[in-house]
């Protein structure tokens, strides 16, 4: 049977060496159709340069990675939806510069797609916290549409494509997409740990901290 395309995306946003753990991640996926997309929102720890040369020593990837930059900080959701954008894939692996995929997550996603007949537009799983030294610290536990965590989760093209752009710099594109993807779809849970999410020094820990609501645009 032929395999679809899958569009695995990731952000990137000042965690350089975190970031190319997380595209080394993706590389060491076993699903064999599927094309990396990395946007990176304007690093100034030259994130962004460090990212387009490793891609390019992988040259098994060639023609199947992207790495998408930006002139200023355009924020996390805008990010996000550059990167939804510019996917070609039937369906949107969503992945944060500071986390690992474990290399069979977009095939378990996959397998369990395409036993829903393609009509999960959401879908989640469980995974494991880390540390910053990639320690294992406990589980996330099972997620749910209202209470989402875009690290573990994957979506329709359509969550974007089918609707305006975020205007609210606050807004986070997890809790957005998620609820979006109940009305034009179904929602699937999967309880495979496919995610290792690094907390206490990612970019989401950082932000979760700060109590000035402007400044949870930030995030890049």
């Amino acid at each position: 049977m032929d395999l679809p395309l899958v569009s695995f995306c990731m952000t990137s946003y000042n965690q350089r060496e975190y970031a190319l753990m997380a595209l080394e991640a993706a590389f060491r996926q076993d699903y064999p159709n599927m094309e990396i997309i990395v946007s990176d929102g304007a690093s100034t720890d030259g994130s962004a340069e460090a990212l387009i040369e490793f891609s390019k020593k992988n040259v098994q990837w060639k023609d199947r990675v992207k790495i998408l930059t930006s002139d200023h900080n355009i924020g996390c959701t805008a990010n996000y939806e550059k990167l939804f954008s510019a996917a070609r894939g039937e369906l949107v692996i969503s992945a944060d510069g500071d986390d690992i995929s474990e290399p069979n997550r977009v095939s378990r996603i996959v397998e369990e797609w395409l036993k829903s007949g393609k009509k999960a537009s959401v879908i989640f799983s469980d995974g494991w916290k880390i540390d910053g030294a990639g320690n294992v610290i406990g589980r996330i536990g099972r997620r749910s549409v209202w209470c989402p965590l875009g690290a573990c989760m994957a979506f329709s093209p359509r969550v974007v494509l089918d609707f305006p752009a975020v205007t609210y710099p606050s807004g986070y594109q997890d809790y957005i997409f998620a609820r979006r993807g109940i009305l034009i779809g179904s929602v699937l849970q999967l309880e495979d740990h496919l995610i290792r999410y690094r907390v206490g020094c990612g970019v989401s820990s950082v932000l979760l901290n700060r109590r000035m609501p402007e400044l949870r645009s930030a995030k890049g």
